[in-house]
């Protein structure tokens, strides 16, 4: 919208950003009081999942907590926009702040892919997804322990020894 005026509508409740012809483009929550600061992640990283390269060059960029600015630093065009989708999901059901901590916590483990975070994001909240995880694990960083059961190849071979 650079460029272009824009109008804005106060309610009680809320704070509306409107184009020239007065249709909404954003809306905030209406805070009370001084030095306080609310910022709606959504409209921004919906759009921005969109064209994952014009993310550094917004201005919103600077407004994204630390960690997730130096984590889309080190993304290609496809992760980036598989991690900016996943962070629109998180602060959907969440927030900013339980999705950086998923993001911290998955790059502590020495991952740093949207998978990686999804899962755990996955964990922090869903609590039966928990249940899951020893069976994940034995999976991914250990060989599974199966035993199969031959011994209908032995009678299927002693069949054959008769003939």
């Amino acid at each position: 919208m650079a460029n272009k005026e824009l109008y804005m509508r106060l309610g009680a409740h809320q704070v509306e950003l409107l184009n020239e012809q007065y249709q909404p483009i954003v809306k905030h929550k209406r805070l009370y009081g001084q030095n306080q600061e609310l910022m709606d992640w959504l409209p921004y990283l919906t759009t921005l999942a969109k064209r994952p390269n014009a993310l550094k060059y917004t201005g919103f960029y600077r407004e994204l907590p630390d960690p997730w600015q130096d984590y889309f630093n080190n993304l290609d065009y496809a992760e980036k926009k598989k991690s900016l989708n996943l962070l629109v999901r998180m602060i959907t059901e969440t927030d900013m702040d339980t999705a950086t901590i998923c993001l911290l916590e998955t790059l502590d483990s020495g991952k740093a892919d949207a998978d990686s975070i999804l899962l755990s994001y996955r964990r922090l909240t869903e609590p039966t997804f928990n249940d899951f995880l020893p069976l994940l694990s034995a999976g991914i960083n250990s060989p599974a322990i199966y035993t199969p059961d031959l011994t209908c190849y032995d009678t299927f071979l002693k069949a054959g020894e008769c003939r």
